[in-house]
């Protein structure tokens, strides 16, 4: 799953945010520097157990704190295989029933 978080760009928490997330092997998705002194970082994380641990980590480690914007649980590409698989069992059923006739 995708989470978007948000931290305060203020006394080097930058750099605390990047090397809590390198300890810890996040993988890192996107890095939206905003308009203010508030960027947002996309990362990828297996559960709400990793998530919630490492929120706790990050906020230890920052003077501001970080917060959840944002999480996307959708897993496209398991959509994807179950229409594939899917449109697959509707093309075997309709060879069948032509077959039949």
């Amino acid at each position: 799953m995708k989470a978007i978080l948000k931290y305060t760009d203020c006394l080097h928490d930058g750099k605390r945010v990047s090397s809590v997330l390198y300890e810890n092997n996040i993988q890192i998705l996107r890095i939206r520097p905003g308009k203010s002194i508030y960027p947002q970082v996309t990362i990828h994380i297996n559960d709400y157990d990793e998530l919630n641990m490492l929120i706790q980590k990050l906020n230890d480690a920052c003077l501001y704190g970080v917060e959840v914007v944002k999480v996307n649980t959708i897993n496209y590409s398991v959509i994807v295989i179950e229409y594939l698989l899917l449109f697959l069992c509707f093309f075997m059923l309709f060879e069948i029933l032509c077959f039949v006739r």
